[in-house]
Formats: C-alpha cells, structure tokens, sequence
C-alpha cells in the first residue's frame, strides 16, 4: 500500500480521497479520486492515486491504465513508472514489465547523474528475482523485491519497515511483528519502527512493550516529538499520569503547533487538576487552526470545573453535533440540568 499525501486544499476531493484511502475504504477513496480527475484530467498525481485505490480493490486493469494516463500527461512521472512495472508483472505481462523497469532504471541513472553498470545490473537481477518469485506463487517475497528494485535508496531495513507498516494497516499483527524485527536487527536505529512497535503495543493491550519500545527510541533522538507523544499515551493507559504530563510537555516543546499533543496534554492537565494548563492548551490548539469535537468538549469540562456554567453549557453543546462525543457531551449537560 502506497502512502498517499493531502494538498493544501483539506476539502478538495482528493484529499478526501486520501483520507480514505489510508482507512483503507478502497472503494470511496477510488470514487473521490474519479472526481479529482474529472475536475483536473491533466494532473498526474490525481490519476496516479486512482491508480493506487484501483490496485487495492484488485482492479489491475484499471489501475494500469490511469497510469498509463499519468505517464502520459507526466512521462518523466518515475514512481507512477515503477508501479506500472510492478502491476505488469502482477498481471503476469512479464516483458512488458522488464521493459518498462529498464526505463526505470535508466532514470535512475539520469538523475543520479550516472551509475555503474555493476548496480545497474543488480537492480535488474532484483527486480528478475522478484518475477521469478511471482511466477513460483511467492507474493510477499516477490513485493519486497519489487520495492526494493524500485526504491534502489532504500536500505532492506526501511523495506521490511514498510512492510510492516502495510501489515499493520491490515490487522496483520503477527506479520508486521516479524518484519519489524528483520528491520531492527538489520538497523538498531530505525525510529519510526520503535513507534511502530509502540503502536502494535497499544493495539495489543501490551503497554509495557509499548512503554519500553518509545524508552529505546527516546534514548537514540531524544529531540523527537513522536516518541514523547506515543509513550505519554503508554503512560496514561498506565495511569502514570505525571509522567504522561511530562512527556507532552516536551512534545509541545518540540513541535509547539502539534495538536494531538495539545488535546491530550489538555485532557492529562485535566486528570490532575491543572485547569489554567488545561485551558493554555486548548487556545493554543485554537491559535494553531485547529477544531475538533473533542476540544469543544474539553474546553466545556474546563469552564465547568471553573464554574461557568453556561459557558460549558455552550461547548458542550457544539460537542454533541459530532457523533463520537454526543453521548458523553449529553451526559455531561444533564448533570448541568441537575446542578442547576
């Protein structure tokens, strides 16, 4: 699975698009991306990401033609050339994607200004092993293959990394487990695979595994938000709020516009008590642009605790028109109607 990323427009249908291609709702993310391509037919990124929901609901026909389409508009469009060479050879158009790969690899040589013929012929042989491996029925040797012929940067590391990562989008636990140990035996200072191994923890219920993967991590770079946000978040499932505190406050320290940070150091300043905290981060979150059902809500649970009723009265109101938080806002002004 191909990560796709949102343009400055948050509304446009493509990044609607984008949002449900990365919840893995396949089916709408291929329907907004039709009408980002409607809307502006010659933008090959837009066919390119149709191409991507059209390979995820196992349409490769479809899919190759919207990248063919992007090529058209874009020809120099290498990672739509890559995948075009990767769903040949899933189709089973085998020469078809040997050729197209050899124009791969020669952009690769174009834009890193000339490449032995050495590794040349070894991203060949890679991308050769990976069709034999297809033929021969395995699928997930031959992906990795494939990834890696077509991100020759990539280390093997970073590829049983994204493996993982694609595993874990799944509910495939157990495989993104093992791929993300490969990743850290062959790099013991992959950061994004302890936050990954922290995520899969706090899926699991395994806080302690999730507690000690974000301890290591914070140990290699210390000075990435992330780690500080996911183990305060390991922290509170601990109900070692303190510490959680204290962790999102370095986060916000870091990175003083994030506002999954700001929300929870919000709801943590809360937990203990700490309403003008509390209060400094939601109209930071405000300052920052940012809206959410669950800040209204909080914001209503501070001007309660400070005794202005009406005022929560108010957010907590505007809490309730979001589905997720009606239930909990409502019963939240029924104990205002029973204090009044």
């Amino acid at each position: 699975m191909i990560h796709l990323r949102k343009e400055a427009d948050r509304l446009s249908p493509f990044n609607r698009g984008v949002d449900a291609y990365n919840r893995r709702d396949f089916f709408l993310a291929a329907q907004e991306f039709c009408r980002a391509v409607n809307e502006h037919p010659n933008y090959a990124d837009y066919r390119f990401a149709l191409a991507m929901a059209y390979r995820e609901l196992g349409q490769l026909g479809s899919a190759i033609e919207s990248l063919r389409e992007a090529l058209r508009i874009n020809p120099n469009y290498v990672q739509a050339k890559s995948e075009l060479a990767i769903l040949l050879a899933m189709n089973e158009q085998y020469e078809d994607a040997q050729e197209t790969y050899r124009e791969v690899v020669s952009h690769f040589i174009y834009d890193s200004g000339g490449a032995s013929g050495g590794v040349v012929e070894e991203l060949l042989e890679v991308f050769q092993k990976g069709l034999e491996q297809l033929r021969e029925g395995a699928y997930g040797d031959a992906v990795l293959a494939f990834r890696r012929a077509t991100n020759p940067k990539l280390s093997m590391s970073e590829i049983h990394f994204n493996q993982a990562v694609d595993y874990f989008l799944g509910d495939e636990l157990e495989a993104a487990k093992v791929e993300l140990e490969q990743a850290l035996r062959l790099d013991p200072f992959l950061i994004d695979a302890y936050v990954l191994s922290c995520r899969i923890g706090q899926v699991e219920g395994d806080y302690e595994k999730a507690f000690e993967a974000c301890r290591r991590a914070i140990e290699i770079a210390p000075d990435y938000p992330d780690l500080h946000y996911h183990l305060a978040l390991t922290c509170c499932a601990l109900d070692d709020f303190e510490r959680a505190r204290d962790e999102l406050e370095r986060a916000v320290q870091l990175r003083p516009e994030y506002s999954a940070a700001l929300l929870e150091l919000a709801q943590v300043s809360l937990e203990l008590g700490q309403l003008d905290r509390a209060q400094e981060c939601l109209e930071d979150y405000a300052a920052a642009g940012h809206s959410s059902a669950r800040s209204d809500f909080l914001l209503g649970r501070c001007y309660e605790e400070q005794g202005r009723q009406e005022s929560a009265r108010r957010q907590y109101e505007k809490a309730a028109r979001d589905s997720e938080w009606a239930e909990e806002a409502r019963s939240r002004l029924a104990c205002l109607d029973v204090d009044s």
